[in-house]
């Protein structure tokens, strides 16, 4: 569905120079995706230090003499599934290897992880607590494994749920970067819509909670709720819905519109990545797609250059996508290739913009 590339993993390596394709009829910005698709938005451009969620497959890969099979091979390593249950020589060959590691009884492990995770994090005993730090870690360490099997997933997705309610905010940072994951997996697709809701109402209440004051907030929450955020809106539209995606986007224009010491800058340029990454997804209303029209405008002329920097990327690429030309009280043209007066007005005040500022 999105060709192996999750938006929340380094999954490939970060090209810091984006390549724009040339502006032909009927075609996006085929390569923006190499600055606005590969990177997480939560993540500061420019940042590489390891962080949560950033494993790249590829190191794990490496790391285990493990070779991916060539498309071609697919066919060929199903048929030769059967050589496991025979005892044989030891593997020779990266693919061997792999078929090797995979005798491994992975429902019995995780079987006992979960009963033990569920003794620390249900303890039979109410007074013997378990430390708040040991919580956070289980959450995180459930979160590393994308599973596959739906007897598994669904209490991991309840032990999630659970935890988005703590008090403690580690463990509700690590049961949003496990929803993430699960999202992301495209194999529990029943699974992931029964999180949505949930997770859709968590967003809308605490964000709208800080909003007018993320400088108070733990920042690292409001960078994934942000990042959570977006990726819904960009793949399940129809699942969270209108008023989510208009919700979501008011909040967003209230955070970026506060001043420098409201609004710390990190979170800044990861609210207008989001932005742009929407645009470039058309997964947009007009009204809200028209809202960023005017949102960037009036933050491409704040003080501050590398705040209007950012908004000036977002103002392109609502240039660029189109989207601000389209308006409800308009009516299609007979010639679309002929540019009406209306559309020629808005470039013009897109131009004026830029050389006021």
């Amino acid at each position: 569905k999105r060709d192996n590339i999750a938006t929340h993993h380094l999954y490939q390596a970060w090209d810091p120079v984006p390549s724009l394709s040339p502006a032909t009829t009927g075609k996006r910005l085929c390569f923006h995706e190499k600055l606005l698709l590969q990177i997480n938005t939560e993540r500061e451009i420019g940042d590489m230090d390891y962080k949560l969620g950033q494993v790249s497959i590829h190191s794990i890969w490496l790391g285990n003499n493990i070779t991916p099979l060539r498309e071609e091979e697919w066919g060929e390593d199903e048929e030769d599934e059967n050589d496991l249950l025979a005892p044989s020589s030891p593997p020779t060959s990266p693919i061997n290897t792999r078929k090797h590691r995979a005798g491994v009884d992975i429902h019995s492990c995780s079987q006992f992880l979960l009963e033990l995770y569920s003794q620390w994090i249900l303890p039979s005993n109410p007074s013997k607590r378990t430390p708040v730090i040991l919580i956070s870690e289980v959450v995180r360490s459930v979160s590393l494994n994308c599973y596959s099997d739906k007897v598994v997933a669904e209490p991991v997705s309840r032990l999630l749920e659970s935890t988005l309610r703590s008090t403690h905010m580690p463990s509700r940072i690590g049961a949003l970067h496990g929803i993430l994951y699960i999202l992301e997996c495209d194999l529990l697709d029943e699974t992931a819509k029964q999180l949505i809701p949930i997770i859709s109402e968590y967003l809308l209440s605490n964000l709208r909670g800080v909003a007018h004051c993320v400088n108070i907030h733990n920042q690292q929450h409001i960078l994934v709720m942000c990042a959570a955020a977006f990726y819904l809106i960009e793949n399940y539209p129809l699942d969270v819905g209108p008023e989510f995606s208009a919700g979501i986007i008011q909040m967003c224009g209230v955070m970026v519109s506060g001043s420098d010491e409201s609004t710390p800058s990190i979170i800044y340029h990861c609210v207008l990545r989001g932005l742009e990454r929407l645009l470039l997804s058309e997964q947009l209303s007009r009204l809200d797609s028209e809202s960023l029209v005017k949102l960037s405008v009036d933050r491409v002329n704040v003080q501050s250059p590398h705040r209007a920097m950012a908004a000036l990327g977002l103002m392109l690429t609502c240039m660029y996508t189109g989207k601000e030309k389209i308006s409800p009280s308009r009516t299609t043209d007979a010639n679309p290739a002929a540019p009406d007066s209306e559309s020629v007005i808005v470039a013009m005040e897109r131009v004026s913009v830029l050389f006021d500022r």
